[in-house]
């Protein structure tokens, strides 16, 4: 609902959702957890994975408004408002931000807000085992054998808060003419009660010998039992560049781009006390996940009446890891660093005009140069970052959109 009161305009809303959460299986895939969450009966299918059987659902409803006034004719400001009632808690978020036409070619522009998001119906309730490379250490810190594949079981979490976060935004929008634009936004968000999974690597590392690290009466390691929970705190913050200038040539309408998002830090509590910075680290040994420093993009568009080409180039930065190599790696050629990737699409659209719709044929090539994917050394895991970069390699595919 939207209206306008003394010159400020309001929006109102209200939400009601329902969740719900099933997992069923066959007996093959069925493990069984005692009452600590360490696994206790394996599926018999351990190398496909495996889990308990679920059932689970929870309700919840949220109120919220949002309000608009033009302090003045350069400044405009905004707040928001939002409650959200759960079933095991509730909650209330606020935002503002202010928007400021500096002269006619700049905009300033703020906001301070905060955030919520309650533990899934997953984390909570499901419980599944699979396989992963695991280095043994000794209560020395010392490499123990070789990487092997270890079952992993991750139980669910009873006991998980809702995590919370402080967001903070500072930005300037440049517009100097009608063909350049260029956008900068710093952001910090400081998180509370993160919700994570713990590392099985980091646990080995951490306490060989712990309650958590099963092995066998000669020692041998076999298992080890991770479980959701809430880290105390995460720290990071960054800066975005976003930039484009269109000209007309006489083949067209050509336009270029850039994107660029850079991490100045991402904090997370040191094993040891305090905070640990991990950006630029493939981060094997905790909760976090990989963290190249810097994403970027570029991009070229000629549109021509019905045709578009388009290419775009796609750069991550090089990070490294901090697991030492064993022989084998090194005689493979394996290391810690970890190279950037930079990768080239292209592609080209024709839009069939049509009366009262729209079909658009494409036809593009991924990784046009067929770029290999960094290979760094793993453990007993890929030899790859598969949650950066793609192994694929060159790939062609054919696409068609109706729209009316």
């Amino acid at each position: 609902m939207t209206g306008m009161v003394n010159d400020v305009e309001v929006a109102t809303g209200f939400q009601w959702r329902k969740e719900h959460h099933d997992v069923a299986r066959n007996d093959d895939s069925i493990a069984g957890f005692d009452a600590n969450g360490n696994l206790s009966e394996p599926a018999d299918l351990i190398f496909l994975g495996g889990g308990i059987e679920t059932t689970a659902s929870r309700a919840a409803y949220a109120v919220f408004a949002e309000a608009a006034k033009q302090a003045s004719e350069k400044v405009e400001l905004r707040g928001a408002v939002r409650y959200e009632s759960l079933e095991s808690d509730s909650t209330l978020n606020p935002k503002v931000s202010i928007r400021m036409q500096a002269n006619d070619n700049l905009v300033l522009r703020g906001s301070v807000s905060t955030s919520f998001r309650e533990p899934s119906l997953s984390q909570l309730n499901q419980s599944s085992v699979g396989l992963q490379g695991i280095q043994d250490f000794d209560t020395s810190g010392n490499p123990v054998g070789q990487p092997s594949f270890i079952r992993i079981a991750q139980a669910y979490s009873t006991d998980l808060i809702p995590e919370e976060s402080t967001n903070m935004n500072l930005g300037a929008i440049w517009t100097p003419n009608d063909q350049l634009s260029v956008k900068f936004d710093y952001w910090s968000i400081d998180y509370r009660d993160v919700i994570t999974i713990e590392s099985a690597q980091g646990k080995v590392i951490a306490d060989p010998e712990g309650p958590d690290v099963v092995r066998l009466v000669d020692g041998t390691l076999i298992g080890v039992t991770t479980r959701y929970k809430n880290a105390s705190a995460v720290e990071t913050d960054g800066y975005d560049i976003e930039a484009s200038y269109i000209f007309d040539t006489g083949l067209g309408l050509v336009s270029l781009g850039m994107n660029r998002t850079h991490m100045l830090s991402y904090e997370i509590p040191a094993s040891g006390g305090g905070m640990k910075d991990v950006v630029g680290l493939f981060n094997q040994d905790n909760f976090a996940r990989s963290l190249p420093e810097t994403k970027t993009v570029l991009s070229a568009t000629l549109t021509n009446g019905n045709h578009s080409m388009a290419a775009f180039y796609r750069m991550i930065s090089d990070y490294e890891t901090t697991a030492i190599p064993n022989a084998m790696a090194v005689s493979m050629g394996l290391g810690q660093d970890i190279d950037e990737f930079n990768v080239l699409d292209l592609k080209y659209s024709y839009s069939f005009d049509m009366d009262n719709s729209n079909l658009k044929l494409s036809v593009g090539v991924k990784n046009a140069t067929d770029e290999e994917a960094p290979r760094f050394y793993d453990a007993a895991n890929f030899a790859y970052d598969p949650r950066q970069h793609d192994p694929r390699g060159r790939s062609v595919y054919v696409g068609l959109k109706y729209s009316m």
